[in-house]
């Protein structure tokens, strides 16, 4: 809800001046009235009215959360929008969500919920305060299974975020080379589609180059293994000499090296996930320009639940502002779509362009 009904339900003006100096910290914050009610003029004295728009940011703070902590005192309420219900839209999924007919047979969405356990001012039960306690959602049979999954999914995350510090000399770099081909689509986007597009670079460039080293790997793999087996061949049919047959196991070794080192740091698992994230956020970025708030995420990996769940958390994380922006209007969009659909038609955007290019220009 908007900031001044928000800040009526603070009883106790402590409470509301110690929100007020939070919020002056924080360096950014966002409505999500003009999200869920958009255009729609709404009467916030009413009851139900206020609880929807508490419900609706639950479920987006349950949505977009990777692994909710929540503050809670553990008693179980009707409340609308409470913690609770938070918890429960983490743990079991939005029932919007489930009950979609076109996601009828897609997989509950649900993630890691870890409770402190923290009472109400004036609780006189506090005998395991600040005690800890891990949910997971029903479809798991035991938490140390969805400890294992979540786990691989973070660490999914956390080696995106080592290999972008890893290679960020090179990304500098190769900056200018990827934009400047794009630098007329570029000024149509906003701050938000402009951050996208970097993230798309970089995902982009991160695809190549690890594609770049798992070829390279292929062929040494496969360079040293032919020569093993040539030698090997020459030694029994035309030169037996011992040299020649001790070279034999020596390559294939070294081609055995060549295998475990490309397979531990993951050259083709990372080019096939980053390549998956850049496709994702290419059509991110035309569903923008073409003015659909939908989030990509939401149609990714619907009947399938793994490891590539990261890329879903990473999109969400990256379109957080673009989620809360009010939707384009249209005669502004009309007009500088045909300047667009022409700049996309060019073969130089012909990579950025092809998929969704008939998608957006009709």
């Amino acid at each position: 809800m908007p900031f001044k009904e928000y800040i009526k339900d603070f009883s106790d003006i402590n409470s509301r001046s110690e929100f007020e100096e939070i919020l002056s910290r924080s360096t950014h914050s966002f409505d999500l009235s003009q999200v869920y009610f958009s255009g729609v003029d709404l009467d916030w004295e009413k009851k139900e009215i206020r609880e929807s728009a508490y419900e609706k940011v639950g479920q987006y703070i349950a949505k977009q959360s990777q692994v909710l902590l929540a503050l809670w005192d553990g008693k179980e309420n009707e409340s609308i929008g409470g913690t609770a219900s938070i918890i429960n839209y983490k743990l079991n999924g939005i029932e919007d969500d489930k009950n979609s007919y076109e996601n009828s047979l897609g997989q509950i969405e649900g993630g890691l919920v870890y409770h402190l356990l923290t009472p109400r001012k004036g609780d006189k039960n506090c005998d395991n305060a600040a005690t800890l306690k891990i949910y997971c959602p029903p479809f798991w049979k035991e938490v140390s299974q969805a400890n294992i999954f979540y786990h691989k999914i973070f660490n999914s995350i956390n080696t995106f975020n080592r290999d972008i510090i890893h290679f960020q000399n090179y990304l500098i770099k190769a900056k200018p080379l990827l934009n400047q081909n794009l630098d007329e689509l570029y000024k149509y986007l906003d701050i938000g589609g402009k951050s996208l597009f970097d993230h798309f670079n970089t995902t982009d460039y991160l695809a190549q180059r690890f594609k770049l080293f798992r070829t390279r790997a292929l062929r040494l793999l496969l360079s040293f293994v032919v020569v093993a087996f040539a030698l090997f061949h020459i030694y029994l049919s035309i030169y037996p000499n011992i040299i020649l047959l001790s070279l034999y196991p020596i390559l294939l070794a070294i081609g055995a090296l060549i295998y475990w080192r490309a397979k531990r740091r993951g050259y083709e698992i990372k080019y096939e996930d980053y390549r998956s994230l850049s496709e994702a956020l290419r059509v991110q970025i035309f569903w923008n320009l073409n003015g659909n708030k939908e989030n990509v995420s939401d149609y990714l990996l619907q009947k399938h639940k793994g490891e590539l769940e990261w890329i879903k958390y990473a999109l969400r994380n990256w379109t957080l502002e673009e989620s809360i922006k009010p939707r384009i209007n249209i005669e502004e969009k009309n007009k500088d779509k045909n300047v667009i659909c022409s700049l996309l038609a060019s073969p130089e955007l012909a990579l950025i362009g092809k998929i969704t290019l008939s998608d957006y220009c009709g």
